[in-house]
């Protein structure tokens, strides 16, 4: 076979093009790069904690922002809670007796007249007889007497009869009102003891409505005398707070004024509301206080109990002119040594497992501390808008205290 020089060419323009093909494959597939990689996250600043969405949600972290209040016309002081009079009873048995039923718990909410125990005794039959004999005698007296009256009246009868008649007639009725109210006393119904049904035991009834409390040695079998309390009711719907108000302070204090009650023990109840109801005339010298004394009108759920330690603010002059300042709630700030913190929020980071949630601390200078609030100037200028921690501000710091940046197992 010949070949021409044409169809030589046309075979080396082929192979050069195919050569130069697969040369450019090759180098496609050795400059193709691997996709790129997510950034990885800056580091945290030593001042800042990191939280999953699942922490703020099991916390119950809440934000809030700077507020402002008057703080200054207040007059501190602390005192504790205790009971008016009217609001406490001591419950004895009227007579003795053996127990014989208890028919409520210890810390039971009672009603007034409801039954709290039953007595038995022997002197509580006859006592009942005693008395139904005592209405026959009457009932015979009383139509003596008329009868001798009547007689009088015809001339017939002789008026000694009748004074005589009379007077047992007086004495009889006298003895007759006693037992009636000594049964009445003891809560033995009259209308079925006149109908013949006595009763072998008695009630011992709440004079209150409240919650009970038992007394030591209280239990079935166990004999009572009148002498000793069976039972105590409490109402603690509504509370005193007994303050004391230093010297310096309580010529400012009047009654009517608000006051501002919390409780260190109860650190996530609001600020209860009072008035002052009382101001002690007599100056204690040994502390320098005067007493004072607020009335809480609701105690709501009975979470409040007396003798519980408060700490309470008296608006002294709530027509001056208000001194208003940046506060933040007081469960906000954090303490640290003599310095003091509150967090905010500062990012959010969206993840595939869910949003993470960067606080950062920042240092404040504390002021004035009313109504549940404190007043504050950060050391370093926020803005105005800024997202606070006030609710969940002591775990972010215990959170830090684990390693700043640390982030918890429970992510």
């Amino acid at each position: 076979m010949t070949f021409t020089y044409s169809t030589m060419g046309r075979l080396l323009i082929c192979s050069l093009l195919l050569a130069g093909c697969g040369q450019k494959d090759a180098d496609d597939g050795d400059n193709k790069a691997p996709a790129a990689a997510k950034a990885a996250d800056p580091p945290l600043d030593p001042n800042q904690v990191q939280l999953s969405e699942n922490q703020v949600r099991a916390i119950n972290l809440r934000l809030g922002r700077f507020t402002t209040q008057d703080v200054s016309n207040v007059v501190k002081a602390t005192g504790s809670l205790s009971l008016p009079p009217q609001r406490r009873a001591s419950v004895s048995a009227y007579q003795g007796g053996i127990i014989r039923a208890l028919p409520v718990t210890e810390g039971q909410a009672v009603r007034q007249g409801q039954v709290l125990a039953e007595l038995e005794n022997p002197d509580f039959v006859q006592l009942q007889q005693d008395y139904l004999t005592q209405r026959d005698q009457f009932v015979f007296l009383e139509a003596d007497y008329h009868r001798q009256k009547a007689l009088l009246a015809e001339q017939v009868g002789v008026a000694k009869n009748v004074q005589q008649t009379a007077a047992n007639y007086n004495a009889a009725r006298a003895t007759l009102r006693s037992l009636e109210s000594r049964l009445t006393t003891l809560g033995i119904a009259l209308g079925p003891l006149r109908a013949g049904r006595l009763v072998s035991r008695i009630p011992v009834k709440s004079p209150l409505a409240g919650r009970l409390r038992y007394q030591p040695g209280l239990a079935l079998g166990a004999s009572v005398s009148p002498a000793g309390p069976l039972f105590e009711v409490l109402d603690t719907h509504r509370l005193f707070v007994e303050l004391q108000v230093f010297e310096q302070d309580f010529g400012k204090v009047r009654v009517g004024q608000a006051v501002h009650v919390t409780f260190p023990s109860l650190p996530g109840l609001p600020a209860t509301k009072a008035k002052v109801s009382y101001i002690d005339p007599a100056f204690n010298a040994a502390t320098k206080t005067v007493k004072v004394r607020a009335l809480i009108e609701a105690n709501r759920n009975e979470q409040l109990l007396p003798g519980l330690f408060v700490n309470a603010v008296i608006d002294v002059d709530p027509t001056a002119a208000p001194a208003a300042v940046a506060t933040v709630p007081d469960a906000a700030i954090v303490p640290e040594g003599e310095a003091s913190y509150l967090y905010t929020l500062v990012k959010t980071r969206h993840e595939d497992t869910g949003n993470e949630y960067i606080y950062e601390k920042h240092e404040v200078r504390t002021g004035a501390a009313a109504k549940g609030f404190t007043a504050v100037t950060p050391v370093d200028k926020l803005p105005a808008n800024a997202q606070i921690v006030v609710n969940g501000a002591f775990y972010l710091q215990a959170q830090q205290d684990k390693g700043s940046g640390e982030k918890s197992d429970g992510d």
